[in-house]
């Protein structure tokens, strides 16, 4: 009997699936919408994301934004300590340059040798606000006393001055000990390191060898 009913039932299945038809597959679609993991159903309703919920900047971010606008005032400071009046020096620090327009006082101070006779020393030379190489001019009279003789006067800054000393003729100009003849002298006017003295020290003059 078993036996038997093992061999109608693929029978009665069959005639049950015609009977009744296949089964509407595109209807359990429609009821039961399968989602896809990377899809939003459309009437699903998303909440805002409020600005609690932002993740927190990042420090270094803040610090490297903070560093930026400090190397912006920086920068401001360097070119305010670098202009046209200002230089830099060691250690970073500033100092005020010395412009061409500027003047300081300058004093010539000479000392003259044990033969000197009595009398003026003049200075002789160019660079000087009056006339060049006149071996007396009354404005380059120095002052003397005994074997020192001085004169200060207001320079330009960076003014060079060349000259040499005499007695108030070519013939009485500042040599070397034997008479011979000398380079001129040459000075620059800085007036950072103002006032300046130039001091010198006159060897022999001219005459002093004649017989």
């Amino acid at each position: 009997m078993v036996s038997l009913m093992k061999r109608l039932f693929p029978l009665h299945a069959l005639t049950l699936l015609l009977l009744t038809g296949c089964p509407d597959i595109d209807k359990f679609a429609e009821d039961e919408p399968i989602l896809d993991m990377g899809q939003i159903p459309s009437d699903t309703a998303i909440a805002p994301i409020q600005d609690a919920e932002l993740a927190p900047q990042n420090d270094a971010s803040s610090s490297a934004d903070l560093g930026a606008a400090d190397m912006g005032q920086n920068d401001s400071a360097m070119d305010d300590a670098t202009g046209p009046d200002s230089t830099i020096v060691d250690g970073g620090i500033t100092e005020d340059m010395a412009i061409p327009g500027e003047t300081c006082e300058v004093t010539f101070s000479v000392g003259l040798p044990n033969t000197t006779p009595d009398g003026d020393i003049y200075i002789a030379g160019e660079g000087f606000e009056g006339p060049e190489w006149t071996p007396a001019s009354p404005e380059f009279r120095m002052t003397r006393d005994d074997l020192e003789a001085t004169l200060t006067i207001t320079a330009t800054n960076f003014t060079r001055f060349a000259y040499k000393y005499t007695r108030g003729q070519w013939e009485t100009v500042e040599s070397t000990e034997g008479c011979g003849d000398i380079e001129n002298r040459i000075k620059v006017v800085d007036c950072n390191n103002g006032p300046l003295v130039f001091a010198d020290q006159v060897l022999g003059w001219a005459d002093g060898c004649a017989p």
